[in-house]
């Protein structure tokens, strides 16, 4: 398989944590580095989210519920692990050695890095119907479900992807043998596809 790498210009913050409500915050980093989608693990579910007009919607809210509103289904007592992320860059938190850690990567400025750009299947071949933009993906008869702010209609042949970018480093100390091996450094999510009608980042 042929893969092609490309350069972009990219920085890397790391972020500190409100000790409050998650999703306000998380609202506010939607908006202000106009990230697009959000993906988290919890204890018990995987919870998808989408920016719309400056409001993050998630796919285990009631309809017509948003984050900023009182009621909120994502919080720091059950978060495994989040990444809020768009073509611009991603927030990425999880817990770290020394508890909660959150790192911030754009790719609109910065110092020159060399990516790899590769789509995954998303699980699911089969959907249920839309509720508040999200729709159910499931597979065969195992239990595991999830719902993606996407209009597609999955088969087994026409599966939705995730873009994935992965940041490549050449190793310039160890052995002979290792010296000038290139490696993925780290990765981000970059967007959902097929994307919507008339969706577009900015």
């Amino acid at each position: 398989m042929n893969r092609k790498t490309h350069t972009i210009m990219s920085t890397v913050q790391s972020l500190t944590l409100p000790a409050g409500n998650l999703c306000a915050w998380l609202t506010k980093q939607a908006k202000d580095h106009h990230l697009e989608w959000l993906l988290a693990h919890v204890d018990d579910k995987v919870i998808w989210g989408e920016r719309r007009n400056d409001n993050l919607y998630l796919s285990c809210d009631d309809e017509d519920k948003t984050v900023d509103q009182e009621y909120c289904s994502l919080d720091w007592s059950t978060l495994q692990q989040c990444r809020l992320f768009g073509t611009n860059g991603e927030l990425l938190i999880w817990q770290g050695p020394q508890g909660w850690q959150a790192r911030l990567r754009l790719d609109t400025s910065g110092t020159s890095d060399t990516c790899l750009d590769e789509c995954y299947l998303l699980w699911g071949n089969t959907s249920g119907a839309a509720i508040n933009g999200f729709k159910q993906y499931s597979e065969g008869s195992r239990g595991i479900k999830h719902s993606p702010p996407l209009a597609h209609t999955p088969t087994t042949t026409n599966r939705a992807m995730l873009q994935v970018r992965h940041y490549l480093t050449e190793d310039t100390v160890g052995t002979e043998d290792t010296v000038g091996i290139v490696r993925i450094a780290h990765s981000r999510l970059v967007t959902l596809l097929p994307q919507k009608k008339g969706k577009s980042n900015e």
